[in-house]
């Protein structure tokens, strides 16, 4: 699953959390983070 680079917001159990996902440039400098 790819998601474009934005921010997003979860909602689950009545509370929401949001996220950042950077652009793909972005992600392969970071090479520790989660993938999806």
């Amino acid at each position: 699953m790819t998601l474009a680079a934005g921010t997003y917001t979860l909602e689950y159990g009545g509370e929401s959390t949001s996220f950042e996902v950077p652009s793909a440039g972005e992600m392969a400098t970071l090479n520790g983070g989660c993938s999806i």
